[in-house]
């Protein structure tokens, strides 16, 4: 692909500004417009595992996410947004390699 169309956004923990929206937020702020394309680096599925075993959200929160993660999808695909997902896992051996 032409880097020239297409843009990586890397995702980490919140940040202040993130914290006080709400989890979903920051990543609508990098959705792309209408025939561009958007590769996040990391997932808004990390509210469910990540971001509960590190104490941004509360029980109530985490299990909230997955019904509101499914209705953000569903949205997205209703207004034509191609969501591909995938997993990657690298080791450390080969991340240092």
């Amino acid at each position: 692909m032409d880097p020239c169309g297409y843009e990586v956004v890397p995702v980490s923990a919140p940040n202040d500004v993130e914290r006080n929206h709400h989890y979903l937020w920051r990543f609508w702020m990098i959705i792309p417009k209408g025939g561009h394309i958007t590769i996040i680096d990391r997932s808004w599925y990390g509210r469910v595992p990540v971001e509960r075993i590190e104490g941004f959200c509360s029980e109530n929160e985490w299990r909230r996410a997955y019904r509101e993660i499914n209705e953000m999808e569903q949205m997205l695909a209703n207004y034509g947004t191609l969501i591909i997902e995938f997993w990657l896992h690298i080791n450390k051996e080969e991340q240092l390699r």
